[in-house]
């Protein structure tokens, strides 16, 4: 049985209940961890000045540790399920951080290998996917059902991060470490990206700041020259519907 499958099955019938519902089924912890993400979004918002992306991190960071709570990877992903009442809140796109800061920490502190499972399937529409998921990420591996919005897989160091569906802009933005599985990947991908992997069935474009690792998309992507990549290593790796692009024989035809 698919991963997909346990989870659809295993949470089937909390999929559509209310975040209060869902506390009262799910982990003891669960409410803790509600509570303070109520606190890092009105943290954003009293700051008045936006979703900060790393600012934030360490906001959601800094709640976690100083609040010691203590939990389990199925917390984080019944948490999931909360969040689909929050949807209407107007930073929701930054619950990718607070999602990232849960997983970050718990891996940091435990000996757990396994999957961190996000069911993030509630919504098709752009403005409520969430935003740097997986950003940091040091080592965890990530299993994300649904889709994500931009700067998947920001600054990621170690690990995997695996999504059944879709990213927007920015994936892999200052990625130096690990791997990104995906099905349609948007514009600006590899921004700045010095190590790691990405695989995707789909690529609408790889950003010119390019500098390194190794990209794969399955289907064509359309009109990619590599001569236009401002730094790209004569050693990176980009594979387009099957066909390596080497960076090595087009070095010089850019001088």
């Amino acid at each position: 049985m698919k991963l997909t499958d346990i989870v659809n099955e295993e949470y089937k019938d909390i999929r559509h209940d209310t975040a209060d519902s869902i506390k009262m089924k799910g982990s003891l912890t669960n409410e803790k961890i509600t509570k303070m993400y109520a606190s890092f979004l009105k943290t954003i918002d009293e700051k008045n000045c936006g979703i900060r992306g790393l600012e934030d991190y360490k906001t959601a960071r800094d709640l976690l540790l100083d609040e010691k709570i203590l939990y389990e990877p199925e917390d984080i992903t019944l948490f999931c399920f909360v969040l689909q009442e929050y949807q209407e809140n107007e930073y929701f796109n930054a619950s990718g951080l607070f999602l990232s800061a849960l997983i970050n920490v718990h891996y940091e502190q435990t000996t757990f290998k396994g999957e961190y499972l996000l069911h993030l399937g509630f919504s098709d529409n752009e403005d409520t996917e969430i935003d740097c998921l997986g950003i940091k990420n040091a080592g965890a591996h990530i299993h994300v059902v649904g889709n994500v919005g931009y700067f998947l897989g920001e600054k990621m160091e170690r690990g995997t991060i695996q999504v059944d569906g879709n990213a927007s802009c920015n994936l892999g933005n200052l990625m130096f470490g690990g791997e990104v599985y995906i099905k349609n990947a948007g514009k600006k991908v590899g921004r700045l990206m010095a190590r790691g992997s990405i695989f995707a069935d789909e690529i609408e474009s790889i950003d010119e700041s390019f500098k390194s690792g190794k990209i794969v998309s399955k289907k064509k992507i359309e009109g990619f020259d590599i001569r236009k990549l401002e730094s790209v290593a004569s050693y990176a790796e980009i594979y387009s519907a099957g066909e390596q692009i080497n960076a090595r024989n087009t070095f010089w035809d850019k001088k």
